[in-house]
């Protein structure tokens, strides 16, 4: 018997911006936080082959859902530091979204909402929505992407 993977599980990280999908990446089996950082620093490296621009520039907001992978980046352990340094770095935004507003429905509808006003009208995203990630996003340490 064949198989072509070492597991039946395939994890998907998908980075979609209003020009479509910017980057992807296919994870054979299931995936961990070190796999998610590393879809992040491969994705900020990655250009939109029809715009020819970055998949993640400057004052992006990344609107995510809060899963297990993810929870370093709230500060949970050592790493998080580091992690904060990268998204204050290159000023990206973390908007995660939580279980309990996904599942309400409006909660969720609410901070989708005020992540797409924070991107349109260029207002920053209550400190409510942000939980407890307010450091990283102080618009005067952040220094921008190099290179």
């Amino acid at each position: 018997m064949y198989r072509c993977c070492e597991t039946t599980r395939i994890a998907q990280y998908l980075l979609v911006s209003l020009n479509g999908v910017e980057y992807y990446k296919l994870i054979d089996g299931a995936s961990n936080t070190v796999q998610f950082l590393f879809f992040f620093e491969e994705s900020s490296n990655a250009v939109n082959f029809e715009t020819r621009r970055p998949a993640l520039e400057v004052g992006d907001t990344i609107v995510m859902d809060n899963q297990a992978t993810q929870d370093n980046i709230n500060g949970s352990d050592s790493t998080s530091t580091s992690n904060a340094e990268w998204t204050n770095e290159i000023k990206i935004n973390l908007l995660r979204i939580e279980e309990q507003e996904r599942s309400r429905g409006r909660g969720f509808m609410k901070r989708m909402k005020e992540a797409w006003d924070s991107i349109y009208l260029d207002k920053p995203m209550s400190a409510q929505c942000l939980r407890d990630n307010a450091a990283r996003f102080r618009k005067d340490k952040a220094v921008g992407r190099e290179g």
